[in-house]
């Protein structure tokens, strides 16, 4: 959770969180049309929005043993951190290759934050 929503009332804090979680969601349905403008082919477009997808049958097991044993919240603060911060490589990479490594490395952050926020939010 951001720290300015510590002393906010428990709807305010679910809502932020919803909001913040579900941008992740308007970020990647665009990076297509990114990707198009840096140049990159049809297929090199293709494979860079099929790492997501692929990604999440190994992170969505990886990060839900994860939440079970440190708790939801702090698994689903920790990838919301760590996927703001690494969506910024895959807008500030050049190549097709650096790009692909930066959208994997995003990705597998970014993949489990819905499903982890919605175990954690749903049941309050």
């Amino acid at each position: 959770m951001p720290l300015f929503l510590s002393g906010a009332s428990s709807s305010a804090r679910e809502t932020a969180t919803e909001i913040f979680i579900y941008s992740n969601l308007g970020v990647m349905a665009l990076f297509s049309q990114f990707f198009q403008s840096k140049g990159f082919s049809s297929v090199e477009i293709g494979i860079l929005m099929a790492v997501t997808p692929i990604l999440s049958v190994i992170a969505n097991p990886f990060w839900f043993k994860r939440s079970r044993k440190r708790g939801g919240a702090l698994v689903m603060g920790t990838l919301s951190i760590v996927s703001a911060i690494t969506v910024w490589g895959v807008f500030l990479t050049p190549t097709f290759e650096t790009s692909l490594i930066a959208m994997s490395l995003f990705a597998f952050f970014a993949v489990s934050i819905v499903p982890i926020s919605e175990s954690v939010v749903v049941p309050s």
